[in-house]
């Protein structure tokens, strides 16, 4: 497709057609990727264990996105708690609240703010939107994604309720009507 691109001759439709196809392989690449990782936590692949510092690894993520949320306007508050720390496997954690993190960036009104807290026993992450374009009991099923967003594989949010299941963490989601606020927590 990159050798295709440079080729002498293309007209703008073309280009276009080019780089749709680009952006679609990268979505079915990511959505390979997270299918493998659900396979691999369905068969329970990952027995290592680390003990992983929920409140540095949230911080580390959270500064990963600084460029992403600032291009978005978005503040993001946090009141994080020093040193929960819970036996998982470090990629699976990173998944796991990496996901939650990046859905409330993506999801999130431009130009609002994000609430990120992380207590002794849970995690929890809102942030300011539309109410989801889908019954909320499908909310962490494989595949089902905002049509809006064509980047989205679908996978994420179901990543997330199994890894948590992995771990015995509970995850609940509920929305605000009224303030338009989504809340994503996660009990330790």
């Amino acid at each position: 497709m990159d050798l295709l691109q440079q080729s002498e001759g293309l007209d703008e439709a073309d280009l276009n057609r080019i780089q749709r196809s680009q952006q679609e392989i990268r979505r079915l690449s990511a959505m390979n990727q997270s299918l493998l990782l659900l396979a691999k936590i369905d068969n329970q692949q990952f027995a290592h264990n680390d003990s992983v510092n929920i409140s540095e690894l949230v911080n580390q993520l959270i500064d990963n996105y600084a460029d992403y949320v600032a291009h978005r306007d978005i503040t993001i508050n946090r009141m994080i708690k020093e040193g929960p720390v819970r036996p998982m496997n470090r990629q699976l954690a990173e998944v796991l609240f990496s996901n939650l993190i990046k859905n409330a960036v993506r999801h999130g009104d431009a130009g609002s703010s994000i609430f990120v807290q992380v207590g002794s026993n849970s995690f929890i992450i809102t942030n300011e939107g539309d109410p989801l374009p889908f019954p909320e009991d499908q909310l962490f099923r494989r595949f089902v994604r905002n049509q809006a967003l064509p980047q989205s594989t679908g996978l994420g949010l179901a990543l997330v309720k199994e890894i948590a299941g992995q771990y015995r963490m509970r995850v609940k989601y509920d929305y605000a009507s009224s303030m338009r606020r989504h809340m994503f927590q996660v009990d330790f």
